[in-house]
């Protein structure tokens, strides 16, 4: 398993990897970046500077995926301009959230947001095809989106747009805070292709005992299924990035001692 931290692309122009194994962009901070700006992080990565494997943040909060509106012909070429952009900088790993675009509005039918979002995914899935990505599908908590909350949500997504790189991801703050059962992943593990992980309930760095034993079953439920996959801190960092370091060598020590 490789441990990586969730990153703006602002931030990563100038970031060291504090010992992690790889940086998580922000998909829409790399499409915003400036053709000059993509250039230098673009240049900082062929030097070895800072080493990049996924994003979040896939989908612009103002780009309708479901209900009224939807532009399937502008998703198709956003896609294709941002996802070209994180092929340049080596990212393979595309974690689609977005739960602002995907939100179904009030009164919108449920059925028609799932014909839609089959639409859209395997305008993904075309798309990040061209460059060898895989998109992870990421279920959010109920206080955030009304659709696609859950890993069975998430599996249930990935087998109707039925795609060979569109798979499932578990951010553990959203599985705790829906309190899914982490036997669940045991279900879906075959799914599983990559992780997110922070503290339950506030979604920091541990800063306590009990926020590192919540660490410890979440990468040990990981072990136990035999995932083969990575996992990415998303969460709020301490100023300065105080004790990331610290946080990704001692992540490192329990997936070795679990």
């Amino acid at each position: 398993m490789k441990f990586g931290i969730c990153f703006s692309a602002q931030e990563a122009l100038e970031s060291e990897m504090f010992g992690a194994d790889y940086l998580e962009l922000n998909a829409l901070s790399v499409n915003n970046l400036t053709d000059e700006e993509f250039a230098c992080l673009k240049g900082r990565i062929e030097r070895g500077e800072i080493r990049t494997y996924s994003c979040n943040g896939l989908v612009d909060p103002d780009c309708r995926l479901t209900g009224e509106g939807v532009d399937f012909d502008a998703i198709r070429a956003y896609s294709e301009r941002v996802f070209n952009r994180l092929a340049q900088l080596g990212v393979t790993m595309l974690v689609f959230g977005s739960s602002k675009a995907k939100h179904v509005p009030e009164g919108f039918p449920f059925e028609k947001a799932w014909e839609q979002l089959k639409q859209v995914g395997e305008i993904f899935s075309d798309c990040a095809a061209k460059h060898g990505q895989t998109i992870a599908i990421e279920p959010l908590s109920y206080n955030e989106v009304n659709i696609i909350n859950t890993l069975g949500d998430a599996a249930e997504y990935s087998r109707l747009v039925n795609k060979e790189n569109y798979k499932i991801l578990a951010d553990f703050y959203h599985v705790d805070n829906n309190k899914e059962d982490f036997a669940t992943f045991e279900t879906y593990k075959d799914l599983l292709v990559h992780t997110h992980i922070a503290t339950s309930g506030d979604r920091c760095m541990p800063q306590d005992e009990k926020d590192w034993e919540f660490f410890a079953k979440c990468i040990g439920t990981l072990k136990k299924i035999g995932y083969q996959g990575n996992i990415s801190f998303e969460g709020k960092r301490n100023e300065g990035n105080a004790g990331v370091s610290e946080m990704i060598a001692r992540m490192r020590q329990i997936y070795a001692e679990v």
